[in-house]
């Protein structure tokens, strides 16, 4: 047991005049100050984005409605899907870049038979180098298509 007698010159308690604490808050807000100035003088300007549009869709045989993602080639191609087509099905298209601006090249049209009906997601490249993907619809025997009327 540890009495008090052991540790006869230590005092455990705080002595803190009004005015000390007061000076320790007021130096430790200055401190705070100084830190926000110094953190405000060496931060970079935001750069604002810039958007630019490759292509206008037209409905024809660029197809209508891209809402997946997109996929770049080693060369810089965009490879993208729409959901509605010349024939109203789908499309996959590839966008190049042709001097100033973009060339879209329809690589496929959809027909709602065995190949399927509305392209939903981006397509992907197999190690054979094919692009590959998925359809909301149709796809042939077994798979629910839309239902017409």
């Amino acid at each position: 047991m540890h009495g008090k007698a052991r540790f006869p010159n230590v005092n455990f308690s705080a002595n803190l005049r009004p005015d000390s604490a007061a000076l320790a808050i007021l130096i430790m807000l200055l401190f705070l100050l100084l830190v926000l100035l110094f953190m405000t003088l060496i931060a970079q300007p935001v750069q604002a984005q810039a958007y630019q549009v490759l292509h206008n869709f037209t409905s024809g045989a660029d197809g209508a409605y891209p809402g997946a993602d997109l996929m770049i080639d080693s060369a810089g191609n965009i490879y993208g899907t729409t959901v509605q087509g010349s024939v109203g099905y789908g499309t996959v298209f590839k966008l190049t870049h042709k001097g100033s601006g973009w060339v879209v090249n329809p690589l496929y049209s959809f027909a709602d038979g065995n190949d399927g009906d509305g392209p939903s997601s981006a397509v992907i490249f197999g190690a054979d180098g094919s692009l590959y993907g998925t359809t909301r619809f149709g796809g042939g025997d077994g798979c629910s298509g839309r239902s017409s009327a």
